[in-house]
């Protein structure tokens, strides 16, 4: 199953074998790319300028057999991470765990289907942590975990729902949770009805805004997309008590892009230090599903209390292309999934987001099948900097990014970004692999193992989360083949300074 993949862009033959060029590139380093330029700057990264990191140990998390339902399973790991003062919470696909910082685990795996009360399994799950909460936040403060997911057929045909969940406070393990099910069908005056798929998740300092994709109940057709928009007091519980009050919801359908089509995949920029109360208004982001040199960007404001949708305009990037199926030994190759963005933050001043590319413009060696592209520019700016990590010989591919601060200091004026993704080739088994920009080549983290079955599925993202405890800290998971039926993921630490 692959919830957003869609048949009108689908490009290319999906199980295609590609010849990889040989000869390992030992000079392959993040590579900056100026915005309508046939040259890339290649960045210095001689020891002396490297990024200095360390990254602690690397524990297990939730692997296929854990995050399946009896008799059903999702073939391939979409993951969500959050982590908070002393536990990190692990999402993939049906189940949740919790665990102490050392990776022990505290609580789960959990069933979704039965924490959320659904008749049918969920999917497409995401998790963030507010830290911002616990300094005199709603409901008697506390940070918080939220969860979400959507799920289709809940209770009956042509339903689809969108599954919010939220800690009483910041030990998901020992304290009771809230759980919502808001409506995720939308119906278009042509008659047409769409139901929720391929969710991103974000939050200010006062609302939490969960965005979708819409696709048809009868021909999967995809439709369009849509914005939730959840005040936070009207869904966090009662710290003391625990009581639960009533989620409400603004809704805006049919997002368009500048030129008039249908917004595709839409991302809505997280904000993990805002502080509680404060609405800055919300950046959502997309990119063109079939490839192009600019994304759009749209902004929620709140003006007395009134959310508005703006808009969009775009913002000038490199050239990303829709990736070919990057080879694995041993079975065919694996399905890496479309341009759509994998998540994005706004974080320091910057918003960060990143996604799968097969042309990496003007560049040198590039990898034939999947190479990994990011982009940061300043709200209000028209031109974004572009990144991107190629290797001739190992298609990376699935990226979420996480920026953290070089010094743990408030304000951060040496901002870092860390990456997330899966690499392949035809020695290389997917594998989990982290990059920080600036730091040299990407890190296998955890590798996989030959001959994935399920070729033409796998996982949309992985997980990456803020440390609320140290702003150089950030936290990544990753996805990995642990055998050749069998998926497993692996959780890490990266820190840019003394942790």
């Amino acid at each position: 199953m692959n919830p957003r993949a869609l048949p009108s862009i689908h490009a290319g033959p999906a199980t295609q074998a590609y010849t990889v060029r040989q000869g390992r590139n030992t000079a392959a380093l993040p590579q900056q790319i100026a915005p309508g330029s046939p040259q890339i700057a290649q960045i210095t990264t001689k020891a002396s300028n490297r990024l200095r990191v360390s990254t602690p140990a690397v524990y297990s998390g939730i692997n296929m057999p854990a995050a399946c339902a009896p008799g059903f399973c999702y073939k391939k790991p979409d993951g969500a991470l959050a982590a908070g003062p002393t536990s990190v919470l692990e999402v993939v696909n049906q189940a949740f765990a919790v665990y102490d910082r050392s990776g022990n685990s505290l609580l789960g795996p959990v069933s979704l289907q039965s924490f959320f009360g659904t008749s049918t399994h969920p999917y497409d799950v995401q998790a963030i942590y507010d830290a911002g909460n616990a300094a005199g936040g709603y409901a008697g403060g506390s940070g918080r975990f939220i969860v979400t997911a959507l799920v289709q057929g809940n209770n009956g045909p042509y339903r689809a729902s969108e599954l919010v969940a939220v800690s009483q406070n910041s030990s998901p393990q020992n304290g009771g949770w809230c759980t919502y099910e808001l409506n995720g069908v939308v119906n278009f005056p042509s008659g047409a009805s769409g139901g929720a798929d391929y969710d991103g998740l974000g939050m200010d300092g006062r609302y939490l805004y969960i965005t979708s994709n819409l696709l048809s109940f009868h021909s999967g057709d995809f439709l369009g997309s849509h914005v939730l928009v959840i005040p936070k007091y009207t869904a966090y519980p009662d710290a003391s008590s625990g009581s639960c009050p009533t989620a409400t919801s603004t809704a805006f359908d049919n997002l368009v892009n500048p030129d008039g089509t249908h917004s595709y995949s839409v991302e809505p920029a997280n904000r993990p230090d805002a502080a509680t109360g404060t609405s800055y208004g919300m950046y959502l982001v997309n990119a063109l599903a079939r490839g192009g040199a600019k994304l759009a960007v749209h902004d929620i404001v709140v003006n007395n209390g009134v959310l508005t949708l703006n808009p969009a305009h775009w913002v000038d990037v490199s050239t990303y292309s829709i990736p070919y199926s990057a080879p694995q030994p041993g079975g065919n190759n694996i399905y890496p999934g479309d341009t759509s963005l994998d998540g994005a933050t706004w974080r320091y001043g910057q918003i960060y987001t990143s996604n799968t590319t097969r042309v990496v413009a003007g560049g040198q060696n590039v990898n034939p099948h999947a190479s990994v592209q990011w982009y940061t520019w300043v709200p209000g700016q028209s031109t974004a900097a572009t990144w991107a990590y190629t290797d001739p010989n190992i298609a990376y591919y699935t990226p979420q990014l996480v920026v953290g601060c070089q010094t743990n200091s408030t304000p951060c004026t040496s901002p870092y970004t860390a990456l997330s993704f899966t690499g392949s080739s035809g020695t290389q088994p997917a594998s989990f692999y982290s990059l920080v920009a600036g730091s040299g080549a990407p890190t296998l983290v955890q590798s996989g193992v030959p001959a994935w079955q399920y070729a033409t599925e796998w996982g949309d993202y992985p997980g990456v989360s803020t440390d609320p405890n140290n702003h150089s800290e950030v936290w990544l998971e990753g996805e990995f083949t642990q055998s050749s039926t069998v998926w497993g993921t692996a959780i890490s630490a990266i820190c840019a300074s003394s942790c």
